[in-house]
């Protein structure tokens, strides 16, 4: 039953669709009609069209379309005509263009139209002429290094014979020599890493001159080898700066960057352009534990009492205590880092930088009911309720928070996992600036 429902909801859907789209056809119908009484063939002729994209089947605007759309075609032909006997090719070729795509447009409704075949003819002989001109400009322009005017002429050519002459070295030259000259300029002023990703983009499109040996060249010249020696550290921090160095050393080499390599020591045998030593040292390790400060919270025990006679619920407080920890952690990292050229002595980057992490514990105990256990304040434990010296907070805001300290963390992060938090921020800032150095030429 489902099923059939939804099935004669997509018919009724269909058929509203189908005459809405029947309408639309007679609407534009009707204006074609009125268009071609009064001599606007053109406009008769586009409604017509529309008329037949809506309902294909509208035998009056597909007999309209016929005749406006001959007198329409006859025009476009009568242009094209015109250019040819002046010897305009390029009119010519772009009026025959028209002409032939207005044609297939109506062709595909269905819609026959007379296309004399002599202008066919006509058309190739201006086009042999178009494209040897429009060939002799692009070379010019290429010859004065005009390379996009050349490329767009040159797509042009190929758009109307994809294999006339040497057009598409030509255009190939027109994409690629810019870029080619760029990658050479690169190399003069010696930013041989630019150049290489510049020579990479280049190579998507062509193989194009020697780029492949310039390629291999800016790779030598731009590649920096880095040697890490051990990082110092007083005799309580040697560990941590060991680890500190292999963090380094293991993250660079994820980079995955084709102009760095790492060396074991500086006597290592390289072809790299530059040598350069990282060397680094943890000047001090501050650790702050933190203290547990304790405190004593006054607060109420919730109880509700019905009375098996009314059924009338009551609820009563007594007055209990709670008690709240909190406590705060730290670890400072003081680093010094910096990259010297071997060869020069020249410092090129480097820096010295604290790197900190911390943590804090915050949390209530209760040994009673803790879903009944609500904040507040009393000033004596004896006695009942006092409206003056007395308070209960039993509302969402203030249980919800205590509810939160009771099933808070009781444990705060150590030493070890706090250091190792500082180390890998350390690295993270050391292996930032590398990196930038890398993308400076």
């Amino acid at each position: 039953m489902k099923n059939l429902f939804c099935f004669i909801h997509v018919l009724i859907l269909l058929l509203v669709l189908l005459g809405m789209t029947s309408c639309l056809s007679q609407k534009y119908t009707k204006k074609g009609i009125e268009c071609e009484q009064i001599g606007l063939q053109s406009d008769a002729a586009e409604y017509y069209y529309q008329a037949l994209v809506k309902k294909n089947d509208n035998i009056e605007a597909r007999l309209g379309l016929k005749r406006t759309g001959q007198i329409v075609l006859d025009e476009k032909l009568q242009r094209f005509n015109d250019a040819y006997n002046q010897g305009n090719n390029t009119h010519a070729v772009e009026d025959y263009l028209k002409a032939l795509q207005y044609f297939k447009s109506l062709d595909s409704l269905g819609v026959e139209l007379n296309f004399p075949l002599q202008y066919q003819q006509y058309y190739e002989e201006a086009k042999n002429v178009y494209l040897e001109e429009h060939y002799l400009q692009a070379v010019q322009l290429l010859d004065n290094s005009e390379f996009a005017e050349a490329e767009s002429i040159l797509r042009n050519i190929l758009s109307l014979n994809s294999n006339y002459r040497d057009t598409k070295d030509k255009l190939n030259t027109a994409i690629c020599e810019p870029q080619y000259r760029s990658i050479i300029q690169l190399m003069a002023t010696q930013k041989y890493r630019t150049a290489y990703f510049k020579i990479g983009s280049l190579q998507k499109v062509s193989a194009y001159k020697d780029i492949q040996d310039l390629k291999d060249e800016c790779l030598e010249k731009g590649s920096v080898a880095i040697v890490i020696p051990e990082f110092s550290a007083s005799s309580g921090n040697k560990a941590a700066a060991q680890s500190l160095r292999l963090c380094v050393m293991r993250e660079l080499h994820n980079l995955n960057n084709p102009f760095l390599i790492l060396l074991e020591n500086i006597n290592s045998s390289t072809k790299a352009g530059q040598i350069i030593l990282l060397s680094g040292s943890i000047k001090s390790i501050t650790y702050d534990a933190g203290k547990l400060v304790k405190t004593e919270n006054k607060g109420w025990l919730r109880k509700r009492k019905v009375n098996q006679e009314t059924g009338e619920v009551k609820t009563e407080y007594s007055k209990v205590n709670y008690y709240e920890f909190k406590q705060n952690s730290q670890l400072i990292l003081d680093v010094n880092y910096q990259m010297t050229n071997q060869r020069t002595g020249v410092v090129l980057t480097g820096n010295s930088e604290n790197f900190s992490a911390s943590d804090q514990m915050h949390y209530a105990t209760f040994d009673g009911d803790k879903n009944s256990l609500v904040p507040g304040y009393w000033k004596s434990k004896l006695g009942i309720f006092s409206s003056n010296d007395d308070r209960i907070d039993d509302n969402f805001a203030a249980t919800s928070q205590l509810k939160k300290l009771l099933n808070s963390s009781q444990k705060i992060k150590d030493y070890n996992t706090l250091l190792d938090e500082v180390l890998s921020h350390s690295v993270e800032k050391i292996t930032c600036d590398i990196q930038k150095f890398l993308s400076n030429e």
